[in-house]
């Protein structure tokens, strides 16, 4: 039996995703904010300046949360 490697990806724990506030209602109207946000600045911008993305909030940044 081959032996299976797990990927994972060190993720922050103020990284949310837009979409699991959104209604699955054809009202809902498209943006072009990223699909990603913080939830210590309430933007797609982390308290860093850097853009919110779900490889870049990772260890590496100073405002990076451990799960």
């Amino acid at each position: 039996m081959a032996e299976q490697t797990v990927f994972q990806i060190e993720r922050c724990d103020s990284l949310r995703w837009k979409e699991l506030f959104i209604s699955g209602s054809a009202s809902a109207q498209p943006s072009a904010d990223s699909t990603l946000w913080c939830l210590k600045t309430q933007t797609c911008l982390g308290p860093d300046g850097k853009p919110v993305e779900k490889y870049e909030c990772n260890p590496a940044r100073s405002c990076y949360k451990a799960l």
